[in-house]
């Protein structure tokens, strides 16, 4: 909201935008991890033989799927973060080399 309302009165790129911007993208991998487990403990959970329109089979299949993915997002984030790290060492070096390569 604050950058939609920024740029109604005109502002574009200014510091207060990127801080916002920077920060919601930084809270992003924590999201996603909450919601993969949050719906499969909470959804698929609640569906499980009480839908008439879910089969049971379905929403179990559906539980362990979001559970193995948050368990595996949650234990990669740090492995993630080194690669970006590593990644924009990369980008930032004259010769295309890793520092100390």
């Amino acid at each position: 909201m604050v950058v939609f309302a920024l740029r109604a009165l005109g502002v574009r790129g200014s510091r207060l935008e990127q801080v916002v911007i920077a920060t919601f993208l930084a809270g992003m991998p924590p999201f996603y991890i909450a919601n993969l487990v949050l719906h499969g403990v909470l959804w698929d959970s609640w569906h499980y033989g009480t839908a008439p329109f879910v089969p049971p089979w379905y929403a179990a299949i559906c539980m362990v799927a979001d559970l193995g993915m948050g368990l595996y997002a949650a234990t990669q984030v740090q492995a993630w973060e080194g690669r970006r790290s590593r990644w924009s060492a990369l980008q930032a070096s004259s010769d295309g080399r890793l520092p100390g390569g």
